[in-house]
Formats: C-alpha cells, sequence, structure tokens
C-alpha cells in the first residue's frame, strides 16, 4: 500500500519497493553501527562505509543503467546502499569486539522485516482492490493501520525473542 499524491503511475511500485529494500537494509544493517562508531571515537569506520557504498554506486551505476535501463538506476542505488551496510557490519565486527549474537539478531530481523513488509504489502493490496477508495480514505485507513501494525509488528520481534520490550516497561 502506497499513498501516492501525484497521477497513478503503476511502474512506480516496482522502483518504490526496491528503493526500500535498499534504504531499509542499510539502516537495520549500519544505523546502530555508526552511532555506536561515533560514540567510541572511530569515525573512520563510518568513513570507510560511505566511501565503499560511494564507490559501488559510481562504479554499478553505468553498468546496470547500460543493461537494465532506468531500472538499473534504481537497483544500483538500492544493491550499493545493501552492500556497503554489510561491508560496514563486516568491517565493525573486525575493529570493535562486539558480541557474534548480534549480527545473526540483526539478520533475523532484516529477514523477519521483509517478510512482513511483504505479507503487509500484499495483503494491502488486496483491500484497496476490493474496495475503491480514493486517496483521502486511502490516508485515513493509513492513519488508523499504522499504529496497530507498527504495535503487531514490534509484539512479534518481541515472542519471536528478537527484542526485548523491557526498556518500554521502565
Amino acid at each position: 500500500f502506497v499513498l501516492w499524491l501525484g497521477k497513478p503511475q503503476p511502474e512506480a511500485y516496482g522502483f518504490l519497493a526496491l528503493l526500500l529494500l535498499g534504504a531499509t537494509s542499510a539502516i537495520i544493517f549500519a544505523g546502530a553501527g555508526v552511532a555506536l562508531s561515533k560514540g567510541i571515537g572511530r569515525p573512520g569506520l563510518e568513513t570507510a562505509y560511505t566511501m565503499v557504498t560511494l564507490l559501488l554506486i559510481l562504479v554499478s551505476k553505468p553498468v546496470f543503467i547500460a543493461v537494465f535501463g532506468p531500472l538499473g538506476s534504481i537497483a544500483s542505488s538500492a544493491g550499493s546502499w545493501s552492500c556497503g551496510a554489510l561491508f560496514f557490519l563486516f568491517l565493525l565486527h573486525r575493529k570493535v569486539d562486539l558480541p557474534r549474537n548480534v549480527i545473526s539478531q540483526t539478520l533475523s530481523i532484516f529477514f523477519f522485516t521483509l517478510f512482513a513488509s511483504l505479507l503487509g504489502w500484499w495483503g494491502s493490496a488486496q483491500l484497496v482492490w476490493a474496495v475503491d477508495w480514493g486517496r483521502p480514505q486511502a490516508a485515513i485507513i493509513l492513519l488508523v493501520a499504522a499504529p496497530i501494525l507498527g504495535t503487531l509488528y514490534l509484539g512479534s520481534l518481541a515472542m519471536l525473542g528478537l527484542i526485548s520490550l523491557a526498556p518500554l516497561k521502565k
């Protein structure tokens, strides 16, 4: 389910999905690590991550565009973000002594999030096609559904033992 403000662009769904996958993987794999590396006085780790990601984009973008056309530009960005974030995760664990279970937990959360997102996207698409809603009704549904789905998502992560809700209880 995408709330699109302009005229309908059916081909935009695939583009948005690729960009969402790339951005989400970068946030999940590198987000907390970047803050950690800055906090412990190791900003060079983030610099290396940024440089590798930029290099991947610069190298892959012309190749992907030549092979896949406009979709290649988006695939290059999303893939570079994901690969750069995985590189950062690898670099962080080589340079900083961190518990190994953090990697498996991060990957589990990523794949669960991917599964839940695809399930939610499919389910909302079924709902949207079943009823002819306009944009105002879709916005209202999104405002009502977001807190409910967010709560279900966090509850599922907690039930699977991937996160702890203890900090929320304080």
